[in-house]
């Protein structure tokens, strides 16, 4: 049954700043979502939001299978999340790692899903060393097979390219990409041209505000690339 993320006006408040207002979109498998916007426009806000991690003071968020909500823990069991912080257990081995996220959400063959994924993303000859010692890329890389360990419909990802070198960066995306067409993609992004060349739609945030979402192939690469100079330089409103 095809799997649904709904955004319908969410807000959010904190203290007196208003970091995120009225956002609203539809996202269904397929559909790849790249947020842009500056520093400070909400957009990991609206991740953590997404990821159900956090409460919107207005609006809400649901995660539908056919027109079923889910409840809250159902629908976190069919996500992956990938932050600034790369929710690792540095003590632990890379596979111990996977392992024991394969077995929080019950993977079968917990043990061939780890390694599997470890193949993927280059790793499992290190499979037995410490995550602590891995290097910036190694770790991302890591993030990304954690990530993916429960198969997930929707995958939120907040700059998962940023300080990797051009090899690591090729092997997440290529991951990222592999069976889009089944799931739901939400990416928050610094990179224009990295973001827009695997999105399918685009968000656009400042200050909060959004002027909705805008399906790549109804805007020219040079328009949308032109608004988002202009909101990064404080003109759009």
């Amino acid at each position: 049954m095809s799997i649904r993320l709904t955004a319908d006006g969410v807000g959010k408040v904190r203290g007196s700043r208003k970091t995120l207002r009225n956002v609203s979109f539809s996202l269904e498998a397929g559909q790849h979502l790249v947020v842009f916007g500056s520093n400070g426009a909400g957009k990991t806000t609206l991740l953590r939001i997404l990821a159900l991690l956090d409460r919107p003071s207005a609006g809400s968020v649901a995660v539908l299978e056919g027109e079923t909500a889910l409840d809250e823990v159902s629908a976190r069991a069919r996500m992956g999340f990938v932050t600034h912080a790369p929710q690792l257990y540095l003590d632990l081995t890379a596979e111990e790692n996977l392992l024991l996220f394969a077995r929080l959400y019950g993977v079968p063959d917990a043990q061939r899903r780890a390694r599997d994924l470890l193949d993927a993303v280059g790793l499992l000859h290190r499979r037995e060393d410490v995550v602590r010692g891995f290097s910036r890329g190694m770790t991302q890389r890591m993030a990304i097979a954690r990530a993916l360990v429960n198969d997930p419909d929707i995958l939120l990802l907040d700059e998962v390219y940023s300080g990797l070198d051009p090899r690591a960066a090729e092997v997440v995306r290529s991951l990222v990409q592999r069976d889009a067409e089944r799931r739901i993609i939400v990416e928050v992004s610094h990179d224009f041209e990295s973001g827009y060349a695997d999105c399918t739609d685009v968000l656009m945030l400042e200050r909060g505000r959004t002027a909705g979402v805008v399906a790549r192939g109804d805007v020219s690469a040079d328009e949308m690339r032109a608004r988002y100079r202009e909101l990064l330089a404080g003109v759009t409103s």
